[in-house]
């Protein structure tokens, strides 16, 4: 059960200090099953309601690996010869906070569909996280010049634009004291 479990855990769950879950729940998960496992009366119940448990507990990363298997499976065929982006892959990343793959993954997307929405929006999300705010302008700028930019959509990037400035303002102010 445990080598399952950590066969199954994400790097990310390490990386992103969320080790704690990880190391907390095996320990306490092993013991009661193996307490539980004397009583072989129930133990197949109690088994498979420990590994409900860890199951919860690795929700996270489960839920990246399928979400990106059934991407790659749906639009495998149109990543590298198809005339639409597919961002579904960087918001994945994005959301488990693999910042450097998502860029990469939108970067090339936006190769297809240079004025992509969403696409511009998450890339300059990302560079804004990152500290590269001359980046994550230029992702707006370019998206702001876009003819096909609805009135709302106009007017998210311009706040977005204006967050930005001030976000650069205050660090600004910030590194002179």
């Amino acid at each position: 059960m445990i080598v399952a479990g950590l066969s199954l855990t994400h790097a990310e769950e390490l990386r992103r200090d969320r080790w704690w879950k990880i190391a907390l729940s095996i320990p306490v998960v092993t013991i009661i099953s193996a307490g539980f496992y004397n009583l072989s009366a129930i133990s197949g119940f109690f088994s498979i309601l420990f590994m409900g448990v860890l199951g919860f507990i690795w929700k996270s990363p489960f839920a990246h690996f399928l979400s990106l298997g059934i991407s790659k499976m749906i639009f495998e065929g149109n990543s590298r010869t198809g005339i639409r982006a597919d961002i579904s892959g960087a918001k994945a990343l994005a959301r488990h906070g693999d910042l450097d793959e998502a860029i990469a993954h939108l970067e090339a997307e936006l190769q297809k569909e240079p004025f992509n929405y969403e696409g511009l929006l998450l890339l300059a999300d990302g560079y804004k996280q990152r500290g590269q705010y001359e980046r994550a302008r230029k992702a707006l700028v370019n998206l702001f010049e876009s003819p096909e930019l609805t009135p709302d959509q106009r007017i998210v990037v311009e706040h977005e634009l204006a967050a930005l400035k001030n976000l650069v303002v205050a660090n600004h102010m910030n590194s002179r004291k």
